[in-house]
């Protein structure tokens, strides 16, 4: 078993805009193929001992959706499906995902702003899926009145699952993207408060002599007592980017007295993951959000036709 080294890492998957998984991936570099002997017993002592301070913490930090049936009491949540720790991954495979990030944005920016392009290319799609020709026949339409706004803020989620070839060593890993989210791009601030989560189980709970303290050790491979989250866990920036770029996109708007509107579903349970961002817009930059849905806009919404501006 090989002890942690400078080069292994526990990323966190779920960046803005670099990969993701659906809760999160943090890891430490690993043959991908070779579970090791110890492993089953020390997530067995772990699950034990530590499911209830994880439930606690990630409680207690908002990872929480609304409870089912929507209707109900808005009181009610529950936890939300999260990793208890960080799992072990490739550094180099999630640098290079990461590293990948701008330019695959870029390209995705110049998609969107390439009609001719993007309309052939979905042609086949728009045929045979309503939706999708939906989407086509809006998009031509707001061109064909002109486009008023030129500026444009991406907040994208791209969704990676890591690839493992049949016999490979970890150097054979890599991320394969799955899709790439540019409206629902949720979990941003969940991303950031797991990163929390398991920076505390993991500096909290891999110290001293208990039960639960040595097989994470022995499950991290790690000698010496602790593990230090900041040589091997990367900082999740989400909650002060991602509102920082909208703070920076309202600036650049230059209304006074604007408002940032999020566009959320009627029966919306995943209130906490947005709200927080909510919260940082207005905490770190005094910028107001506003929450509505479609059907809302509709009604209560009105469009100046000279400036096309909402109120």
């Amino acid at each position: 078993l090989k002890p942690l080294r400078p080069r292994c890492v526990f990323p966190i998957a779920l960046l803005r805009p670099a990969a993701r998984s659906k809760a999160t991936h943090q890891a430490m570099e690993r043959s991908p193929k070779a579970p090791r002997t110890g492993d089953a017993r020390a997530l067995e002592v772990l699950s034990t001992e530590l499911l209830q301070p994880m439930l606690h913490h990630a409680t207690t930090h908002g990872l929480v959706y609304a409870d089912k049936p929507p209707g109900g009491a808005q009181s009610r949540c529950t936890q939300c499906p999260v990793e208890m720790l960080p799992n072990r991954l490739p550094r180099q495979v999630f640098e290079d995902a990461v590293a990948l990030s701008p330019l695959w944005n870029t390209l995705v920016d110049a998609v969107s702003r390439d009609l001719e392009w993007l309309h052939s290319a979905l042609e086949a799609a728009a045929t045979a899926d309503l939706f999708t020709k939906r989407l086509v026949e809006i998009c031509k339409e707001v061109h064909r009145e002109g486009l008023r706004q030129k500026a444009y803020l991406g907040i994208h989620r791209s969704d990676y699952m890591l690839h493992e070839p049949a016999g490979s060593e970890a150097h054979g890993s890599q991320f394969l993207q799955v899709e790439l989210n540019t409206v629902a791009s949720s979990m941003g601030a969940h991303a950031g408060n797991v990163s929390t989560l398991h920076r505390f189980m993991v500096g909290r709970y891999s110290r001293g002599s208990g039960r639960a303290a040595k097989a994470m050790r022995e499950f991290y491979s790690a000698s010496g007592d602790g593990i230090d989250c900041d040589r091997h866990i990367p900082a999740n920036c989400t909650l002060e980017r991602i509102p920082g770029a909208l703070a920076k996109a309202h600036a650049h708007y230059g209304v006074e007295g604007s408002k940032v509107l999020m566009v959320v579903q009627p029966t919306e349970r995943n209130f906490a993951d947005q709200r927080f961002l909510e919260y940082r817009l207005w905490e770190l930059h005094g910028v107001q959000m506003v929450r509505k849905t479609l059907a809302e806009v509709l009604r209560e919404g009105a469009m100046d036709p000279k400036s096309g501006r909402i109120t």
